[in-house]
């Protein structure tokens, strides 16, 4: 049951977080121009599938060496950081 739990959280926060983004936009162009939607699912999911793979198993290493806490609370300043840059370079840079 915990498995599930943590499968259907990492399904939704990475639904979410990829709806509308760069990749969207790239898979959508691709299989407009082509007009082969077979092609483009599959070389989008393959690439989804190996940039999540380098992802995980980059922190399953960093997680042998850095405490959990230390990773939350950076990953946390991170996307706050983040935040806050695009935050101000909406105002900065689009008047």
């Amino acid at each position: 049951m915990k498995s599930f739990k943590l499968f259907f959280s990492t399904f939704i926060i990475v639904f979410i977080a990829e709806l509308g983004d760069k990749t969207q936009i790239a898979s959508f162009s691709i299989a407009a121009e082509s007009g082969n939607v077979l092609s483009t699912v599959l070389g989008a999911a393959a690439a989804l599938t190996a940039s999540t793979l380098l992802a995980v198993a980059a922190g399953h290493l960093i997680a042998r060496y850095v405490p959990k806490k230390a990773l939350k609370i950076t990953s946390g300043l991170l996307f706050l950081a983040t935040g806050a840059f695009l935050l101000a370079s909406r105002f900065l840079f689009n008047g």
